[in-house]
């Protein structure tokens, strides 16, 4: 019985995980800025960015970052406009920050959903982070 509680602990604890990426999205306005919170003086106080911002972070394993990875990134406003984006890996451990403003209360250039794709030089997917509401988009004429 000992063994089998051992040998689950292991498989439970030690699985294999495939997910190279992580991305977080976050709110950018004038809180955003360090100054609006130790009240220091800021001439972005006056007009501070406003938008949303993607970060997206990797950990590729050698063997896959020698292959010449790109970053494909599809992001789908409120209006279902897209926006492409693509980004060489230039490093096997990174992050990247892609920042898409917006002016105050203009729902339509928010961002409802978003797909990073890795690909090789080769044209294989390495690895795909989907939002949870990311559909593929259809169109009509």
């Amino acid at each position: 019985m000992r063994q089998i509680v051992s040998i689950a602990m292991l498989f439970l604890f030690c699985s294999c995980s495939q997910n190279y990426l992580y991305v977080q999205k976050h709110y950018i306005n004038k809180d955003y800025l360090a100054s609006s919170h130790v009240h220091t003086p800021d001439p972005r106080q006056e007009d501070p960015p406003v938008g949303e911002s993607l970060i997206i972070s990797w950990d590729f394993p050698y063997s896959l970052f020698k292959k010449n990875l790109s970053l494909d990134i599809t992001v789908r406003f409120w209006d279902n406009e897209e926006s492409i984006l693509s980004y060489p890996v230039l490093y096997k451990r990174g992050v990247k920050d892609c920042f898409f403003p917006n002016k105050k209360d203009e729902l339509a250039r928010d961002v409802l959903t978003y797909k990073i794709v890795v690909t090789d030089e080769e044209g294989q997917e390495v690895s795909v982070w989907k939002h949870q509401l990311w559909a593929d988009l259809i169109k009509f004429n």
